[in-house]
């Protein structure tokens, strides 16, 4: 059954994605104890935004997004050696222009520094340099790896693109151990250049798998490539104003306190950590499926597949960020605060996630409605949503950061999710017009009661476990937020049982499934919309 193998997809990326997650936080966590959150960090952090604004222009474009629909619009029309021939073509094309780029780069870098971090002094400029240019190979690297599992997807093989995800964590926690004392904070940049490597010769061994052949010729008059081009050349635009924001986000902390990136940073890790726990294989398994009901113009289960993908994000992220606000100087205590990051910086780390956190549910639903006008190829209307959004995000970040220095940045980065989120539904419903059904539902109010009901058990219980399980011991700090969230989760499952929520009753279905493949009928009625494909 497609149906039974799209739901083993959705629970083996959220079960990786999590095994993933967790390794990446004791990545994090050494990292913290190891270099505290000062000017080594900051310049790490900083590092990584210029490779990372190259990467992007075309990793969430051409690569995860329009190369999709197409690839998948000539596997279901049988043309799989004319797709397995574009691909060959776009490898060859984003390796000659991409080497370029990175030896223009590596020659550039201490002006692009200059650019992103001003408020650095000298020493922390010229590490900065260091650690970029042993970044900038990583950006071929990561392209051509998001190119291939692009790929993969649309053949539905989802379980290596997860896999993958363990190869950091893995490879970076034994060079901290080694070398934290020979290599210090380069260890990092090295780690992340050998980790792109293995990515691409795993995801390579994968297309062969599936009957790519590799030929060293470039076509530049492909019809279908010239369309493609046609379909990015907007959004490479908007990905390059877009990283605009982030700029500005580096350049406002270079000139606060000292560890006010690195903060930014360790704070985004914990947004993002819950995010791709819970959110990750939503997008990624449902996406194949989007692009296969429009080609088929069926925007009836287009429709009612957004709708079960959106309420699922809300009924996960609603509580989530409830929790992160009220919890989030002791989660930082406890991922984060030993070795040489202090307590001082488990507080300026909480206050960004305080702020962050907000944003989650945003952030999440954002991703399906980009994958809905990337299915329908209207780029272009995202390209102004991007200018848009962007635009804010700049000018938020010039009002907040006086009075809320770097948490002013995060909280800028929150409502520019809000305004995305607005602008990107308002387009929507131009298009197809019984999406408006997604969000206006009492559902969510539903979910939002029992959220704050969950608060205020969370604010009541937190103060008397405290008392009950006393000390500064890691364990006790684990037991005590242990304790609490499963408090919190059973108050917030029960209360939507009592309210009757669909999705309460889905994710025990999920659960049956681990235990019993036959326990899928009553679940199916939640998932078959996006999933059945």
């Amino acid at each position: 059954m497609r149906y039974q193998q799209a739901v083993r997809s959705t629970l083996f990326i959220s079960l990786i994605t999590a095994i993933a997650s967790f390794l990446g936080f004791a990545q994090q966590s050494l990292m913290a104890s190891v270099f505290g959150a000062g000017r080594e960090v900051d310049a790490f952090v900083a590092s990584q935004t210029i490779p990372d604004i190259f990467t992007k222009i075309l990793q969430g474009g051409i690569l995860s997004i329009v190369f999709v629909p197409i690839f998948v619009k000539l596997i279901y029309r049988r043309q799989i050696k004319k797709a397995w021939q574009i691909t060959a073509n776009l490898i060859n094309i984003i390796c000659l222009i991409f080497l370029v780029v990175i030896i223009l780069g590596i020659i550039l870098t201490p002006y692009l520094v200059k650019l992103v971090v001003p408020g650095f002094e000298a020493s922390g400029q010229d590490l900065t340099i260091k650690l970029t240019r042993l970044l900038f190979p990583t950006v071929l690297f990561n392209l051509l790896t998001v190119l291939g599992i692009s790929t993969l997807h649309a053949f539905r093989k989802f379980n290596l693109s997860a896999l993958i995800k363990l190869i950091l964590p893995i490879t970076i926690i034994p060079l901290l151990l080694i070398f934290k004392n020979s290599l210090g904070i380069e260890l990092l940049a090295w780690g992340n250049l050998i980790v792109s490597i293995l990515q691409v010769i795993l995801i390579g061994q994968a297309m062969v798998g599936l009957g790519f052949k590799f030929k060293l010729k470039l076509n530049l008059k492909d019809p279908i490539l010239i369309k493609m081009l046609a379909l990015v050349s907007p959004f490479i635009f908007a990905t390059v104003f877009s990283q605009a924001a982030s700029i500005v986000d580096k350049i406002l902390a270079s000139h606060l306190a000292e560890g006010s990136i690195s903060a930014l940073f360790f704070s985004n890790k914990i947004f993002r950590f819950v995010s791709g726990i819970f959110l990750t294989a939503l997008p990624i398994v449902s996406f194949p499926a989007f692009s296969e009901y429009i080609a088929k113009k069926d925007f009836n289960n287009l429709v009612t597949g957004s709708k079960t993908i959106v309420r699922l994000i809300a009924f996960i992220t609603f509580p989530a960020t409830a929790g992160l606000i009220i919890l989030s100087l002791p989660i930082t205590q406890v991922l984060f605060q030993r070795g040489n990051f202090s307590a001082v910086d488990s507080r300026m780390a909480a206050i960004a996630l305080m702020f962050y956190s907000v944003g989650l549910v945003f952030n999440g639903v954002n991703h399906i409605w980009g994958n809905i006008f990337y299915a329908l190829e209207k780029t272009k209307i995202l390209v102004k949503i991007s200018i848009l959004v962007v635009s804010a995000n700049i000018i938020l970040n010039l009002v907040l950061v006086r009075p809320l220095a770097h948490g002013g940045i995060a909280l800028a980065t929150t409502l520019s999710y809000l305004i995305s989120f607005v602008l990107h539904f308002s387009y929507l419903q131009i298009h197809i017009k019984k999406i408006r059904k997604v969000i206006f539902d009492w559902y969510y109010l539903k979910i939002l009661l029992a959220t704050i009901a969950m608060s205020l058990v969370i604010l009541i219980f937190w103060p008397i476990i405290n008392k009950i399980i006393k000390g500064s011991d890691l364990l006790l700090q684990v037991a005590r937020l242990f304790v609490i969230i499963v408090l919190g989760a059973s108050v917030y499952f029960y209360l939507n049982l009592k309210l009757k929520i669909a999705e309460a009753k889905t994710i025990i279905e999920i659960i049956k499934y681990y235990l019993n493949k036959n326990n899928l009928k009553d679940s199916k009625k939640y998932f078959y919309a996006i999933l059945r494909h």
